[in-house]
């Protein structure tokens, strides 16, 4: 992770958006204290997408087995 004072990131913005386009993350410091972070937006895609595949691979393994999620939903609304 890149980190930059804060006059710096102004004044080298669009350097940095480039930077972070790239995939770098860039720690903003003011006072030798960290004060924001600027993180690319693809890498809360890659997490929602390995979540939402962990959760296929789960309903796959229980219809497997007899059981499904919609099995599942109906029973636990009896409570």
């Amino acid at each position: 992770m890149k980190v930059i004072g804060a006059y710096a990131a102004k004044t080298h913005f669009s350097q940095l958006l480039d930077e972070v386009q790239a995939g770098e993350e860039v720690a903003i410091t003011r006072n030798g204290r960290t004060v924001a972070r600027i993180v690319p937006p693809t890498r809360n895609r890659e997490d929602v997408r390995r979540v939402v595949d962990e959760l296929l691979e789960v309903q796959n393994e229980l219809s497997s087995g007899g059981l499904s999620i919609r099995k599942m939903v109906e029973y636990g609304r009896r409570f």
